[in-house]
């Protein structure tokens, strides 16, 4: 059963109206209801079609962006030889000579969230994202 957010309709509502691609940054006090709304946010595109992909940036931030890769480990074949080979690597999913660059990373799993959402659209829902930038 979902949970019902009072007087949250207006928020609601522009979560529904946002467009199928861009950034959405919830933000405001300790308490708040951020974490309720960004659920919220996930169980509206998962009800649209959408594949939703969720994290928390207090628990992943040492290991960003490993969560994300390894939810998106059934899709690298679709990413380029040269993203794909990187990244099995860095998740240790195949042998290989050394991971990545820490500089590459980003790029690389930007190719390859970009490649997974050709076949379906992708919502990346990270709670507490500030912490990813430790």
């Amino acid at each position: 059963m979902d949970p019902i957010l009072l007087g949250r309709d207006a928020e609601l509502a522009r979560l529904a109206a946002l467009p199928p691609s861009g950034l959405l940054v919830v933000t405001g006090d300790r308490g708040c209801g951020k974490s309720a709304l960004l659920s919220a946010a996930a169980r509206q595109a998962a009800g649209s079609g959408r594949r939703v992909i969720t994290g928390h940036g207090a628990e992943t931030a040492a290991l960003w962006p490993l969560p994300l890769l390894l939810a998106l480990r059934d899709d690298l074949a679709a990413a380029p030889p040269a993203v794909s080979g990187p990244a099995m690597t860095f998740l240790g999913l195949a042998p290989g000579g050394p991971p990545p660059a820490h500089d590459r990373i980003n790029t690389i799993v930007g190719t390859v969230v970009a490649a997974a959402a050709r076949h379906r659209p992708i919502t990346i829902v990270v709670d507490d994202a500030c912490h990813l930038s430790a």
